[in-house]
């Protein structure tokens, strides 16, 4: 069976809903600069002049939109520039006293893992409930297990132990293209380097803005 996209629903601006739909599929190179430049001249595009700049454009966003108590999808060309934003948001969450560096557990590759922080699970566990590439915040942290509720639903709750976290669990504040596929958030925020598809999936996922990072002198 084939299946065709024809309607977009996840967005409050109709108009934008029929421009993603442009931008998933491209005519030709004059339709793909028409897209880009309705993009632009539709805020849909912050402009900066380097990679630590755009790094610091989507630091910025998560902090925007977590003052005002809502989502943000920040997604990232590969998996070291999301751990570099990630560590980024952790460290100034701290500074900021919102978060407690003194009771931690440690996820994937030693990250540290904080109560608060938002996580993403990275392999099925059926004995547990959780889901590779589902997202999370920490509740709880104990001498053996990590409590989590899902970002989506604060009542949906799941412990994991310590071991499965040292080798399955991760920071989630920003993810590569392929970790917040089906995901819907308030907004989105799409860095350098992605490519053509994994900006159409970046672009796709807020409800109220979706903004593309690029890297240009003009």
């Amino acid at each position: 069976a084939s299946v065709e996209l024809d309607t977009v629903h996840r967005f409050s601006d109709p108009e934008y809903a029929a421009l993603t739909l442009r931008l998933r599929n491209p005519r030709d190179r004059d339709e793909a600069l028409s897209v880009a430049g309705e993009l632009l001249r539709r805020g849909h595009v912050q402009r900066v002049a380097s990679t630590d700049e755009a790094r610091e454009a989507m630091v910025a966003a998560y902090f925007d939109w977590h003052a005002r108590g809502k989502r943000v999808a920040l997604v990232s060309g590969s998996n070291g520039e999301a751990d570099a934003i990630n560590d980024a948001i952790q460290q100034r969450r701290v500074d900021e006293g919102e978060l407690d560096p003194t009771t931690l557990a440690l996820g994937m590759g030693e990250q540290c893992i904080l109560v608060g922080d938002t996580v993403q699970t990275r392999r099925n566990d059926p004995r547990t409930g959780v889901e590779n590439r589902a997202q999370w915040m920490v509740r709880n942290i104990s001498d053996g297990s990590i409590d989590l509720a899902s970002v989506s639903d604060s009542g949906e709750i799941r412990r994991v132990s310590r071991d499965y976290a040292l080798d399955h669990l991760q920071l989630a504040y920003a993810s590569t293209v392929h970790g917040i596929q089906g995901e819907t958030t308030d907004a989105a925020v799409v860095g350098p380097d992605v490519d053509a598809a994994g900006l159409y999936v970046g672009l796709t996922r807020g409800r109220h803005q979706n903004i593309a990072v690029t890297i240009a002198r003009t």
